[in-house]
C-alpha cells in the first residue's frame, strides 16, 4: 500500500487514468493533470452532427487477445459489442485500377514467404529487439526490404496500404516492425475485434469518475525538477504558473510531448536519444454518414485496407442498425491527402473514393474530422519505429529517470499503438511507482536519477 505518498499524473489519457486509479486503489495521495477540457487524450468518441450518435475520432478497437484492456473495461461496468465480424479485406489501386478482395489472407500469405528468410535469421538469434540481427533488420525501411527481396508490385501496394495500420510509409516504417508483425501470425486484419459499447470515451470517463476529482483539467506541465526525495512540478493553469509537489511523478502523455518537457536534471543522453528517434505518425479520421448502409446491401466484409487516399475504411457502425456510418482513417502522406480532399469538396470528395465498394449514397460528415498531428497535445496517431531508432534501446522508453516514471502506448512492447498498450503501461507505471517507495521504506533512496 501506498498510503501518504503523493504522486502527480501528468496526463489523462487512458494510460496516465489507468496508473492513477491503480495508484488509488494502493491509496496513493493522486492528483491527475491535464492540459485538455476533457479526459481521454487520443481516446475520443465526440458525438456527431445529428446530436445523437458518438463518433470514433481516435482510438476504437479492442482486440481479443488485449486481455488488460477487456478485464478493465468489465472492471468499470462497461460492455463490448463484437464488430466486423469477417475482418478486413483489401482495396488496392494497381495499374490504374481497383483489386478488391475480401480477404487479406493470399496477400499475407506471400508476403510471408518472401520475409521467411528474413525472420529466420531473427528469430535464430532470439527474436528479440535487443540482437545484433534485430538492430541491423531495422536500419532497413520497409520499402528498402523489399525491394532487397525483390517484392512484386502488389506485395509492395500492400506495404502502402498498412499506412492504415502503422501510420507510416513503408519507407519511413522500420523493416523490423514489419518483421515482428510476420513473425507473430501476420495478417492484422484477422483479429477478433470489439467496440465499447456507447463509444470508447465510456472508458476514460469511467475511470475519471471513480477518480472523484483527483482530475485537474486545463492544467499543462511546463517544467519537472527532480530535488532529492520531491519532484516539483510547474504546471500552467488559467491563473498563471503554480507549483506542485510529489513523492513521484508519472509521465503519461504522447511521445513528442515528453521531448519537449524540460526535465531537470535531464534524462540519460541515451534515453533522450531513444525519445529523439522516436516517430509519431500523421492521422486523419473521419466518418461518413449516410441515410442507409448501402454497403451491406452485398455480402462480404465490412471493412478494407487500401493505399488510397482514404485510407482504411470500414462499418463504423456494424452493431447499430439504424445508424448508417462509414469510418476512414488515412495515415501517414495519406492524412495530408485527406484533409485538402475534405478542404476542397467535403463529404462528396470522399465519397467519389468509394465507388469501387458500391453505389454510394449522398453523405455528409458525421463530425469535424480530427487530424492528430495538429493537437498540439498529441502531435500524431501514436508512435512510429523509423529506420532511425535503434531497437536496443526500446526498453528505455519504458525506464524511470530517478522519481520521474513514464507511461504510454509507446512505452508498451507487445501492444504499441494499441489502447491495451496505454492501459497496460498504466499499470506497469504504478507498479514502477510502488517499487521505488518500496526501496525507500528499505533505506534505498531512490531521489536520483537512474544511471
Amino acid at each position: 500500500m501506498l498510503s501518504g505518498t503523493r504522486v502527480i499524473v501528468v496526463g489523462a489519457g487512458l494510460s496516465g487514468l489507468t496508473a492513477a486509479l491503480e495508484l488509488k486503489r494502493r491509496r496513493a495521495n493522486v492528483r491527475v493533470i491535464e492540459a485538455r477540457d476533457r479526459v481521454g487524450g487520443r481516446v475520443w468518441s465526440p458525438m456527431g452532427e445529428d446530436g445523437r450518435t458518438r463518433v470514433e475520432a481516435g482510438g476504437e478497437f479492442v482486440d481479443h487477445e488485449h486481455t488488460v484492456l477487456r478485464r478493465l473495461v468489465s472492471r468499470c461496468g462497461l460492455r463490448l459489442a463484437r464488430v466486423l465480424h469477417q475482418g478486413f479485406g483489401l482495396a488496392l489501386r494497381l495499374n490504374g485500377r481497383i483489386d478488391l478482395r475480401q480477404s487479406q489472407e493470399t496477400d499475407w500469405q506471400a508476403l510471408t514467404r518472401l520475409l521467411a528468410p528474413v525472420v529466420r535469421a531473427y528469430t535464430a538469434d532470439g527474436g528479440s529487439w535487443q540482437s545484433v540481427t534485430a538492430a541491423i533488420i531495422a536500419s532497413q525501411s520497409v520499402s528498402a526490404l523489399l525491394a532487397a527481396r525483390r517484392a512484386r508490385p502488389r506485395t509492395r501496394a500492400l506495404a502502402e496500404a498498412m499506412r492504415g495500420f502503422y501510420l507510416a510509409e513503408p519507407e519511413e516504417l522500420s523493416s523490423l516492425v514489419l518483421i515482428d508483425q510476420v513473425k507473430d501470425g501476420g495478417d492484422p486484419g484477422r483479429r477478433r475485434m470489439y467496440r465499447i459499447v456507447g463509444g470508447s470515451s465510456r472508458l476514460p470517463e469511467a475511470i475519471a469518475a471513480r477518480l472523484r476529482g483527483a482530475v485537474l483539467l486545463h492544467h499543462v506541465l511546463r517544467r519537472v525538477t527532480i530535488t532529492g526525495p520531491t519532484v516539483c512540478c510547474h504546471v500552467e493553469t488559467g491563473s498563471g504558473i503554480v507549483l506542485m509537489e510529489a513523492d513521484v511523478v508519472v509521465i503519461a502523455v504522447p511521445a513528442p510531448l515528453v521531448r519537449s518537457i524540460p526535465i531537470e536534471p535531464s534524462l540519460p543522453a541515451a534515453q533522450a536519444g531513444a525519445y529523439a528517434a522516436l516517430g509519431a505518425g500523421a492521422a486523419t479520421k473521419l466518418s461518413l454518414q449516410f441515410e442507409s448502409a448501402w454497403w451491406r446491401r452485398r455480402k462480404g466484409v465490412r471493412a478494407f485496407g487500401t493505399n488510397l487516399p482514404i485510407g482504411s475504411v470500414w462499418d463504423g457502425a456494424e452493431e447499430d442498425r439504424g445508424v448508417a456510418l462509414l469510418t476512414c482513417l488515412a495515415g501517414a502522406d495519406a492524412s495530408a491527402t485527406m484533409k485538402a480532399l475534405v478542404w476542397d469538396s467535403g463529404a462528396s470528395g470522399v465519397v467519389g473514393q468509394l465507388d469501387w465498394l458500391g453505389t454510394p449514397d449522398a453523405a455528409r460528415l458525421a463530425a469535424p474530422p480530427v487530424s492528430w498531428e495538429d493537437d498540439p497535445w498529441a502531435r500524431g496517431g501514436y508512435a512510429v519505429f523509423g529506420p532511425g531508432f535503434d531497437p536496443r534501446l526500446r526498453p528505455l522508453l519504458a525506464a524511470n529517470h530517478g522519481r520521474v516514471v513514464f507511461a504510454g502506448e509507446h512505452t508498451s512492447e507487445k501492444w504499441q499503438g494499441f489502447m491495451n498498450g496505454a492501459v497496460e503501461s498504466g499499470f506497469r507505471a504504478a507498479e514502477d511507482v510502488a517499487r521505488l517507495v518500496t526501496l525507500d521504506r528499505l533505506g534505498l533512496s531512490s531521489a536520483g536519477p537512474e544511471a
